[in-house]
């Protein structure tokens, strides 16, 4: 029979170290979450912001193609980046998001240049 104290177990007479090592992964400071994770989020979503906008300053053909190229964008996106940066682009597998945002980037671009503008002749 052993005594708990003995030191007789798994690990003894190995040195315990004084001090845990500082983590050697990436950074994790907001400004590297926002450049690396982040960025391409934010520029999507301001990329269809302005389409928004010219939409609603009554320019919708320029607003609707921009949607459509932006969307297009995050198909791009969503080809490129790894899974951990992708963030809530990557909704399925890869392949189907990025055939879905590729469609619906094509069809609206071509919605957007097929029908005629209002009010010309």
């Amino acid at each position: 029979m052993s005594d708990a104290g003995d030191g007789g177990g798994p690990g003894a007479g190995k040195a315990v170290p004084s001090r845990i090592a500082a983590p050697t992964g990436p950074p994790t400071t907001l400004l590297y979450r926002l450049r690396t994770i982040h960025l391409p989020l934010i520029l999507i979503g301001c990329g269809l912001f302005a389409a928004m906008v010219l939409v609603a300053m009554d320019r919708w053909r320029r607003g609707t193609v921009l949607f459509g190229l932006v969307t297009l964008v995050a198909a791009v996106v969503r080809l490129v980046l790894s899974p951990e940066r992708v963030g809530v682009l990557a909704v399925r597998s890869r392949a189907f998001d990025v055939a879905t945002l590729t469609a619906f980037g094509g069809l609206i671009i071509w919605l957007g240049l097929s029908i005629e503008s209002l009010g010309t002749g």
